[in-house]
Formats: C-alpha cells, sequence, structure tokens
C-alpha cells in the first residue's frame, strides 16, 4: 500500500492534510505528524511509531517542510534505515494534490521526479504573472 506522511513543525501538515480531504475526498492513506507542538517534541519517536504502524512492505512518501530542518532530519536517517521509503522536502499543497493525483501503477521515486518536473507546484509571485496575462484572467 502507498501512504503519504506530512510531517512539519507545528500544524502545518494537519492543516494540509485537511485541505487535501476537502480538495480531493478520501485522504485515508494520508497522515500528518505535527511536531514540537502540543508535548510532540521527540521526533524519532513520534516517527517511529507512526512507521510501526505501518506494514514492512508499504510504500512511503513522507513530505516535510523544510530542507535542513529538524524534521526532515529526523527523517533522513529513516530512508537510509527503511526500504520503500520516499522523502520529499519544501513541500506545498500542490505538490500534494499532483501527487496523490499521479498515477497509481507505475514506480514512485518516478511519479515524484514527474511532478516535480511539471513545476506546476512551485510557488509563483502572481503580481508578476498579472503583468503577462493581464489582472482579469485566473489561473
Amino acid at each position: 500500500m502507498r501512504r503519504y506522511v506530512i510531517a512539519s513543525h507545528a500544524h502545518l501538515a494537519q492543516g494540509m492534510r485537511e485541505s487535501l480531504a476537502l480538495l480531493v475526498g478520501n485522504v485515508d492513506n494520508v497522515y500528518a505528524l505535527c511536531l514540537f507542538v502540543d508535548g510532540n517534541d521527540d521526533p524519532e519517536a513520534a516517527i517511529a511509531e507512526l512507521l510501526a504502524s505501518f506494514d514492512d512492505e508499504d510504500e512511503v512518501v513522507v513530505c516535510t517542510d523544510l530542507l535542513g530542518g529538524s524534521v526532515n532530519n529526523a527523517f533522513v536517517r529513516v530512508v537510509s534505515q527503511r526500504p520503500g521509503t520516499l522523502l520529499v522536502t519544501n513541500t506545498n499543497l500542490a505538490f500534494m494534490l499532483e501527487l496523490l493525483c499521479a498515477n497509481e501503477g507505475g514506480p514512485l521515486d518516478e511519479a515524484i521526479r514527474l511532478v516535480l518536473a511539471e513545476g506546476r507546484c512551485s510557488v509563483s509571485y502572481v503580481n508578476d504573472l498579472l503583468d503577462i496575462v493581464g489582472a482579469d484572467e485566473d489561473f
């Protein structure tokens, strides 16, 4: 089974999961891990507990909030120890939407690379886009 973990400092992960549920519906295979908030100050313990609830053969995509941050760094160690675990960072809602809608049957690493290559999940400065297409246009 494919599982997606959104992990962040504070409640960003839960907010992204709730937004995904609103936009795509069923997100039973998406998990939010909110760290350094609500007494959840031990990332290694929280990660171990969550991963223990998965089957060993599950594919797991972990999407963290910040490259070089403590949340991402805790998962770097996991990737080297747990086969089938892929780690993406600087995650945003657009990336998560694209990834969840990517081909379920194909290789997961290829789906991640394809979503990133398409670039629709990157940050955009809308003021500059308005100069190009006009203020009356929708994106």
